[in-house]
């Protein structure tokens, strides 16, 4: 698609008063500003993008109350924290975990960890979210396991169901194409570690309520 001229005008709205008023909403504190101006930059160059052009930008702020936090009596900077928005999205924390508990670890820390892990990443998370003064309520462990209860189930099927099945086979000797159009039978269906996993993993889902 050929890149139009004005996708890459800023829109006069993007101006560094926006950007004030969406950090001072996610702080809960009216007293921050923005220690400089925010300058965009296109996100893709001309002719890259089939859609449009997304823009990108550093925004550095000073929060009412962490101003003396972050000055030490020489007025030097004694602690600082980057926080890359460029690859996130707005949305519950079971979206991070599901990546995290599933599709990153091997069957057996999944199997054993599963709550270790989610327990480290609720500290972390209200650690992160303490560090930048967020002044909403931040989720207890309960609230975070109670979600992830209840909306877990659907992506744990569709995770074992399309997903798992990759981590036993050899895609090198798989006719790839005809492995996902369905027209040969899952080589993963055939192993017998998947074939336990399988098992193991419905009988929790049973035992949750899950299926029945």
């Amino acid at each position: 698609m050929d890149h139009r001229v004005d996708e890459a005008l800023v829109p006069a709205w993007l101006d560094d008063n926006f950007f004030r008023t969406v950090i001072r909403k996610f702080t809960h504190d009216e007293g921050t500003e923005l220690c400089h101006g925010c300058k965009l930059r296109p996100g893709t160059k001309p002719g890259e993008h089939f859609a449009s052009v997304m823009y990108r930008t550093t925004i550095h702020y000073r929060s009412s109350k962490g101003k003396e936090a972050a000055l030490d009596r020489a007025d030097t900077i004694v602690d600082t924290m980057f926080v890359d928005y460029q690859m996130c999205c707005w949305s519950s924390q079971t979206v991070d975990l599901f990546y995290l508990t599933y599709m990153i670890p091997e069957q057996s820390v999944k199997e054993c960890h599963r709550d270790q892990i989610i327990y480290s990443y609720h500290r972390e998370f209200s650690r992160i979210l303490q560090r930048l003064e967020y002044g909403g309520r931040i989720p207890s462990l309960i609230d975070l396991q109670t979600e992830c209860f209840e909306m877990e189930p659907l992506v744990q099927l569709f995770h074992y169901i399309v997903f798992s099945a990759f981590r036993y086979i050899d895609l090198s000797t798989v006719d790839a194409e005809a492995f996902f159009l369905g027209r040969i039978e899952n080589p993963a269906l055939a192993k017998e570690e998947f074939q336990r996993v399988m098992k193991e993993e419905m009988k929790r889902f049973l035992y949750q309520g899950i299926i029945s």
